[in-house]
């Protein structure tokens, strides 16, 4: 978007913070094959979305799937509500740099005790065709 930051920018944040021999930069798509490549290299996944966010994240399974943390921030949304119940991450207020800085710290410090067979079984495809098809009244409930 025409809010996007170009490659550059955030290349150069490394550099004048001195990590950028720490930073992997990739731009362009990244393939499902080495998609995992990158969750590996994480210590955990942050989705740090802005108060306007009001939905689930589908990075937030891909990271269950690696068995990473998250440090989560959106409006109240099932994301922050699966996180929550099922102890994927922290939460965090959104547009909060203090607090983006403050829940990278306190995750490294305590890190959580995720339930992913729980999130996975409860974000299963077959749980979720089975809710849509009950809410359009196409199955009833069994």
């Amino acid at each position: 978007s025409a809010e996007d930051k170009p490659f550059s920018f955030y290349r150069e944040i490394a550099s004048s913070l001195g990590v950028d021999t720490r930073c992997r930069f990739v731009e362009g798509f990244v393939s499902d094959e080495t998609l995992g490549e990158y969750f590996l290299a994480a210590d955990f996944v942050l989705l740090t979305y802005s108060l306007s966010f009001h939905s689930q994240s589908g990075v937030l399974n891909i990271a269950a799937k690696a068995r990473k943390p998250v440090l989560a921030s959106a409006s109240p949304s099932p994301l922050l509500e699966s996180v929550r119940a099922y102890s994927l991450g922290l939460t965090i207020p959104s547009d909060s740099l203090q607090s983006v800085i403050q829940g990278m710290r306190d995750l490294i410090a305590q890190p959580p005790k995720p339930r992913w067979d729980d999130y996975e079984a409860s974000a299963s495809w077959a749980l979720n065709a089975k809710k849509i098809l009950l809410a359009a009244k196409l199955i009833a409930n069994v």
